[in-house]
């Protein structure tokens, strides 16, 4: 305590501001883990983040953020460990080889057990063993204490422009390496922040540690230049050898399912998503419907029968724009279609319809220009807002899923009901299990007189 206490007094402002960090970073680390472990719905953002970024990927742009993330590949950072550990040994700066390997091999090891405790698994496989799951980020953890850490030491003894050159650069480094992983789709939001977290108070609390005790500061701009040529000449020969293969194992890769009306009609609508999953491993919302058409005929049959287009939450970002039904995600996506209707049995409440698409292409007569795309939906009963809410609708508090289903299904009298029977389905007890397969050129009830009437639409088939 004496000798916290004389460094504090001798460096008060370093000090508090490194026991903030640390504080700060071991406290989100734990929050993060607390809501991964409970699958907290703030893990939404996970599959909000992630999709996003997927939708948004330029071939240019995959090969810049692949190398980015090479450099904090095992292949680059190890030669700069090796390196520095070297160095520190034929110097004879004992304590330090000693804090660099305890910082490196550390954090090596506390993120190889929680990626074995916790076996959370990737947005997308691309890797065996242990490599497999996601939990903390690797990359982020190791880059932010390998470079952390190395400028700590670079740090000691320099002069104040020279610091702030050493910690700009790292920063910048391991922001892009850590980033680079969230853009490549091979972690979570999630994995990326308790990564960075868990190495900067690994960092925060070595360099306390390390200060606690007099030590012969480095004050060698020698280390500096071999740092920077052994990272630029590692990064360099790993990226000749492996960046174009690199760059095609994270290019993502969308999977189609195509099959024929019949079978989709038959058994194929099983291979669709069973529900709505807005955090990773959980299904908050069975997929009622699946349609099968373009969006254009769609909104034309449902208008026919008295459904209207309704915006989604995120509408409230317009200015001026009318108010929109509340924002729900799927995967990370919004819906790609929302419709509303009055409920005739409760004028208070809305039916809303929320579409998906499902990856799903019919094959139809003709080539690929006639092929009809499959959409999965849910239908809710939801109440009307007050009038100065940001949404139109509220989800309601009860889970019935399955009369907002019928109600929607009595209007489309060709469309075919069929029941799942999987184990996941089984979780939801206000539904029952039916789902309403409709076809774009299925004809429609007119809810006033009962009369069915034909929107003109092309059928599936």
């Amino acid at each position: 305590m004496q000798a916290f206490l004389s460094l504090w007094r001798r460096h008060v402002l370093s000090v508090t501001a490194t026991l903030i960090l640390l504080t700060g970073s071991a406290w989100l680390f734990l929050g993060v883990l607390e809501d991964v472990i409970s699958r907290d719905p703030l893990l939404q953002a996970d599959l909000i983040v992630w999709r996003a970024l997927q939708d948004l990927r330029p071939s240019w742009l995959d090969s810049v953020m692949t190398g980015v993330s090479e450099f904090g590949d095992a292949a680059v950072v190890v030669p700069v460990v090796l390196a520095v550990l070297s160095w520190l040994i034929w110097h004879r700066l004992w304590r330090a080889a000693l804090y660099w390997l305890a910082a490196v091999g550390g954090a090596e090891v506390i993120v190889k057990l929680l990626k074995l405790l916790l076996h959370r698994a990737r947005p997308r496989p691309f890797a065996a063993g242990i490599e497999s799951f996601s939990f903390p980020s690797s990359h982020a953890t190791l880059a932010m204490v390998t470079y952390g850490f190395l400028a700590f030491l670079l740090c000691e003894g320099q002069r104040h422009r020279t610091r702030v050159a050493i910690l700009v650069t790292a920063t910048i480094t391991v922001t892009l390496i850590a980033a680079s992983r969230l853009y490549l789709g091979v972690h979570w939001l999630s994995d990326i922040v308790a990564g960075m977290s868990l190495g900067l108070a690994w960092v925060a609390a070595l360099i306390i540690a390390y200060s606690l005790s007099t030590a012969r500061p480095i004050r060698s701009q020698c280390l500096t230049w071999i740092v920077m040529m052994t990272l630029l000449t590692g990064a360099t020969l790993h990226m000749v050898r492996w960046h174009v293969t690199d760059v095609a194992l994270y290019t993502p890769l969308r999977h189609i399912t195509r099959m024929t009306a019949t079978q989709w009609r038959s058994d194929g609508w099983r291979a669709l998503p069973m529900g709505r999953v807005a955090v990773v491993g959980r299904i908050d919302e069975p997929f009622v419907v699946q349609w099968a058409g373009f969006s254009a005929m769609i909104g034309s049959a449902l208008q026919a029968v008295g459904w209207k287009t309704a915006d989604s939450g995120l509408a409230w970002l317009r200015w001026g724009a009318p108010r929109a039904v509340t924002l729900k995600f799927h995967d990370g996506a919004p819906p790609a279609m929302t419709f509303v209707q009055r409920d005739s049995a409760s004028p208070d409440k809305l039916l809303v319809l929320r579409l998906w698409s499902s990856d799903c292409i019919l094959e139809r007569p003709g080539g690929p220009s006639g092929d009809m795309p499959v959409w999965v939906g849910t239908v809710t009963r939801e109440r009307v807002s007050a009038p100065w809410s940001w949404t139109v609708s509220v989800p309601s508090v009860d889970e019935d899923f399955a009369s907002p289903a019928n109600a929607f299904g009595q209007r489309f009298p060709e469309a075919r009901r069929v029941t799942r029977d999987d184990a996941a389905s089984a979780q939801f007890r206000q539904w029952d299990r039916r789902v309403w397969l409709v076809c774009a050129g299925g004809r429609a009830r007119e809810p006033s007189h009962g009369v069915a009437m034909n929107p003109g639409l092309d059928p599936c088939e």
